[in-house]
């Protein structure tokens, strides 16, 4: 298939509309997700306190890796908090796969032109 310059040229321009638009989508989600990050952290926190109180007390649990010590604090989270924040981290990386997709896209028509440019030169 050949692609002429005008094609690709236009293909980059609505790339490049569209990157826009991600990156400012991108932002709002940072934000809210900065927000819904900070009650999160304060759950976690608090179960790991309760958790290290348990830990101390005569014959109580060994005290739990970080990995396990988040997978038991989730367990407890409410599912509004829980459901909030993981919706959000889960937009948040699709919108950040979407613009790496875009990205390799632009750098194929960038190819296409540089290859263009060299065959006109080379025509010349």
């Amino acid at each position: 298939m050949t692609v002429t310059s005008q094609e690709a040229m236009d293909r980059l321009d609505g790339i490049s509309r569209e990157m826009g638009a991600l990156s400012g989508a991108l932002h709002k989600v940072s934000q809210l997700l900065e927000e819904a990050d900070k009650p999160y952290s304060e759950f976690v926190d608090v179960f790991e306190v309760g958790l290290w109180l348990k830990c101390q007390e005569d014959d109580g649990p060994r005290w739990p890796s970080e990995a396990m010590r988040v997978k038991l604090a989730r367990r407890e989270m409410p599912a509004e908090l829980l459901g909030r924040r993981d919706g959000l981290v889960r937009k948040r990386d699709r919108i950040k796969q979407r613009i790496a997709d875009l990205k390799a896209m632009a750098d194929a028509d960038r190819s296409i032109l540089s290859a263009l440019k060299v065959e006109i030169e080379a025509t010349r």
